[in-house]
Protein backbone atom coordinates (compact mmCIF):
# COMPACT_ATOMS: atom_id res chain seq x y z
CA UNK A 1 0.00 0.00 0.00
CA UNK A 2 0.92 3.60 -0.40
CA UNK A 3 -0.08 6.70 1.63
CA UNK A 4 -2.01 9.28 0.04
CA UNK A 5 0.28 11.77 0.47
CA UNK A 6 2.96 9.68 -1.36
CA UNK A 7 0.61 9.04 -4.24
CA UNK A 8 0.08 12.89 -4.76
CA UNK A 9 3.42 13.50 -4.92
CA UNK A 10 4.21 10.81 -7.59
CA UNK A 11 6.10 12.68 -10.56
CA UNK A 12 6.63 11.28 -14.14
CA UNK A 13 10.09 10.36 -13.23
CA UNK A 14 9.16 7.84 -10.36
CA UNK A 15 6.97 6.02 -12.53
CA UNK A 16 8.86 3.63 -15.13
CA UNK A 17 6.65 1.70 -17.30
CA UNK A 18 9.21 -0.44 -18.76
CA UNK A 19 10.09 -2.25 -15.70
CA UNK A 20 6.98 -1.90 -14.69
CA UNK A 21 7.36 0.03 -11.14
CA UNK A 22 6.50 3.29 -9.19
CA UNK A 23 9.26 4.63 -6.77
CA UNK A 24 7.36 5.87 -3.69
CA UNK A 25 9.60 8.54 -2.29
CA UNK A 26 10.23 8.42 1.54
CA UNK A 27 7.23 9.22 4.28
CA UNK A 28 7.03 9.56 7.91
CA UNK A 29 9.40 7.23 9.16
CA UNK A 30 10.43 5.80 6.60
CA UNK A 31 14.45 6.87 5.64
CA UNK A 32 14.44 5.74 1.99
CA UNK A 33 12.34 5.30 -1.10
CA UNK A 34 10.61 2.12 -2.03
CA UNK A 35 10.02 0.48 -5.17
CA UNK A 36 6.60 -0.82 -6.33
CA UNK A 37 5.29 -2.80 -9.14
CA UNK A 38 2.68 -0.88 -11.45
CA UNK A 39 -0.65 -3.12 -11.24
CA UNK A 40 -1.82 -4.05 -14.58
CA UNK A 41 -5.13 -2.75 -14.32
CA UNK A 42 -3.26 0.94 -13.91
CA UNK A 43 -0.13 0.70 -16.56
CA UNK A 44 -3.10 2.58 -19.33
CA UNK A 45 -4.09 5.04 -16.59
CA UNK A 46 -0.45 5.50 -15.79
CA UNK A 47 0.92 6.00 -19.52
CA UNK A 48 -2.11 8.24 -20.02
CA UNK A 49 -0.97 10.68 -17.31
CA UNK A 50 2.42 10.70 -18.13
CA UNK A 51 1.95 11.80 -22.07
CA UNK A 52 3.01 15.34 -22.89
CA UNK A 53 4.75 15.48 -19.06
CA UNK A 54 8.39 16.31 -18.13
CA UNK A 55 10.20 14.10 -15.66
CA UNK A 56 9.39 16.73 -12.87
CA UNK A 57 5.78 17.24 -13.66
CA UNK A 58 3.55 15.86 -10.99
CA UNK A 59 1.46 12.73 -12.46
CA UNK A 60 -1.71 14.09 -10.25
CA UNK A 61 -1.38 18.20 -11.90
CA UNK A 62 -4.56 18.56 -10.78
CA UNK A 63 -3.89 18.44 -6.49
CA UNK A 64 -3.24 21.69 -5.04
CA UNK A 65 -0.23 23.75 -4.57
CA UNK A 66 1.55 22.40 -1.05
CA UNK A 67 1.95 25.01 1.65
CA UNK A 68 3.42 24.72 4.62
CA UNK A 69 0.14 24.36 6.79
CA UNK A 70 -1.50 21.56 3.92
CA UNK A 71 0.32 18.96 1.64
CA UNK A 72 -0.65 18.12 -2.00
CA UNK A 73 -3.23 15.34 -0.65
CA UNK A 74 -5.20 17.65 1.22
CA UNK A 75 -8.74 17.38 0.58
Amino acid sequence: GARITVICDLRVRDCDLKAQTFTFQPAKAETRSRIVPIHTQLKQLVRRRMKGKGPNDFLFHECPAATAKRPRSAA
